[in-house]
């Protein structure tokens, strides 16, 4: 647990939102998440939440499982 600790701290990148779009209709409050993703240029996403898990691909970002996450970048 440590180490993902660590790997979660050491890469925190504080991001101004400036807009928040409406790409969830069922969670409106799920889009702040997007807005971020958007506003920091990531490539990847993992939530636990069944909204956003059906969003991948919005502005080239894709959005996975963490079960996913975890097969694919930390095994």
């Amino acid at each position: 647990m440590d180490s993902f600790w660590n790997f979660l701290t050491s890469n925190i990148l504080l991001v101004d939102v400036l807009h928040i779009p409406n790409f969830i209709k069922d969670d409106p409050d799920d889009d702040k998440f997007i807005a971020c993703a958007i506003a920091s240029e990531v490539k990847i996403i993992v939530p636990g939440d069944k909204h956003l898990l059906n969003l991948s691909g919005i502005n080239g970002i894709a959005i996975i499982k963490p079960s996913d996450f975890v097969k694919k970048y930390l095994e």
